[in-house]
């Protein structure tokens, strides 16, 4: 949704945004509760489209078997009604591909009459290329807010780093939902080989934003291992999360899949180098050494020695968060996404 609240404030008001899917995401009510929400859904849907003003649906989904369905059936409505469709997939991952020769047909059936294909990886893409889908594909990113980045300069970055020198401080920053596949239990433990290395000149703190469905189970594990300098924030939006990635140095994002996670742009929007798995879209954009660098899935030790790396690096770290600056405000920027957006929806 972060992705959709941004980008309103960006495009011209010829667009229309229609709800559907869960409210709560990602807890649910229930089966019979979602089913009776999710065909409620679809009546309004169809109401909508009796006005006979709307030329185009675009429609977010991921490659579930239950979204599958749900947005299958927008896609197919609207092109029995004669109007152009593009499907967005912004949820993808290994394991959900391998799920999709289950129900492949259904997939393909719903999604392939599509005009249009928008994905966020180039390996996303050659996948639905292998599959059969002929039209075009088009890979995009996902954004940062602009407005988040106010303060944001190349001297502002050269500043932070003067700081560092002096302080010897670096504050690891974690921000997404709190769940194993994130990575989270792995940087923690990650920070716990940090604290126990007797060598290292660097006071480290991690700051942990998010929340999620192993929250109570994180907050326990951290009771028994009794780890200091670790801040849980919870759930941050507005001013609170441009302060969590202003007030950081380094970002880390151990997470076992994704698309292209909001998360890692807006931390380059913010000038900070990244720490991350080659998961999705990201390993399209991201050079290790430029940009940060790779970790591997499920390996604390790992983690601990490139943060070790970076921190004893303190010039290249400088460089990673200039050039991450640049990049995000080159590609990211939710300016430039939306005008992107629009070129897409104007040529279908």
């Amino acid at each position: 949704m972060n992705y959709y609240s941004v980008l309103r404030d960006e495009l011209p008001g010829n667009f229309e945004y229609f709800e559907r899917g869960a409210r709560n995401w990602p807890y649910h009510n229930g089966f019979f509760t979602e089913l009776k929400r999710a065909l409620s859904d679809f009546k309004k849907f169809r109401e909508r489209l009796i006005e006979k003003d709307i030329r185009l649906v675009q429609t977010s989904t991921s490659l579930s078997f239950s979204t599958t369905i749900r947005d299958g059936f927008f896609i197919r409505y609207s092109k029995k009604k004669g109007i152009k469709a593009i499907v967005f997939f912004r949820g993808w991952d290994a394991a959900a591909e391998a799920k999709v020769k289950n129900y492949f047909y259904i997939f393909k059936f719903f999604f392939f009459k599509a005009d249009k294909i928008i994905t966020l990886s180039e390996s996303s893409k050659t996948t639905l290329k292998n599959w059969g889908y002929k039209k075009e594909i088009i890979v995009e990113t996902t954004l940062v807010n602009r407005d988040l980045l106010i303060n944001i300069s190349e001297e502002y970055i050269q500043d932070k780093f003067r700081k560092i020198k002096e302080e010897r401080t670096i504050n690891l920053l974690f921000l997404s939902r709190i769940e194993a596949r994130k990575g989270i239990f792995e940087l923690i433990e990650a920070f716990r080989i940090l604290s126990e290395n007797p060598g290292n000149s660097f006071r480290y703190i991690l700051t942990i934003c998010g929340d999620g469905l192993e929250m109570e189970k994180m907050l326990d594990w951290l009771k028994v291992l009794k780890l200091e300098n670790i801040v849980i924030k919870g759930f941050i939006d507005g001013l609170q999360k441009r302060e969590a990635f202003e007030n950081a140095q380094l970002f880390v994002f151990p997470s076992h899949g994704e698309g292209m996670p909001n998360a890692v742009l807006e931390a380059m929007g913010f000038g900070l180098p990244v720490l991350t798995t080659p998961v999705g879209g990201i390993t399209d954009f991201f050079i290790p050494g430029k940009h940060g660098n790779f970790i591997k899935v499920n390996s604390p030790r790992d983690i601990a020695d490139k943060i070790i790396f970076l921190t004893m690096n303190l010039d290249l770290l400088c460089e990673m968060s200039l050039n991450n600056y640049n990049l995000a405000n080159e590609k990211f920027r939710s300016d430039r996404v939306a005008e992107r957006i629009q070129k897409i929806f104007n040529n279908v």
